[in-house]
């Protein structure tokens, strides 16, 4: 089902629960919480295990407030967003590219909330190839051997 979908049926009372891949704050589960549905995290042995299947996945927490009626945070578990690119684009055009965003993030974060998650040191640890353009930038950040 699409996320507002399911958020609708979740409050309707038609299904039990749902499953959010989503930037958070979601629309999605701002409507499911506003109206008295209940995050509920996942840790410990839950978490080790769908990152043994899935090592792409993270361990990380909703932050408290980020939802009506969230007063604590909320561990759970999250995937990185990847900016993707042709393999054979420019190098110097890629590193351009990832050494502005990088630069401008400050900015952009404060009006742009999903983007105020993305950690620089943890952007080189991506499951799949860099592109080397991208590698040189976080080379010289000393991020990447």
């Amino acid at each position: 089902l699409p996320f507002n979908e399911a958020a609708r049926r979740l409050v309707d009372g038609t299904i039990d629960a749902m499953f959010d891949n989503a930037i958070f704050p979601a629309d999605s589960v701002r409507m499911a919480t506003g109206a008295g549905a209940r995050l509920m995290p996942l840790t410990g042995t839950a978490i080790e295990r769908l990152r043994h299947e899935y090592p792409f996945l993270r361990a990380t927490v909703i932050p408290r407030g980020t939802y009506p009626h969230l007063t604590a945070g909320v561990h759970t578990i999250g995937v990185d967003s990847v900016l993707v690119c042709r393999s054979g684009l420019d190098e110097s055009l890629v590193y351009d590219l990832t050494r502005r965003f990088f630069d401008a993030l400050p900015s952009l974060s404060s009006s742009q909330d999903a983007l105020r998650f993305i950690d620089l040191e943890q952007a080189p640890a991506m499951p799949i190839p860099l592109h080397e353009g991208a590698a040189r930038y976080y080379r010289e950040r000393e991020l990447l051997q």
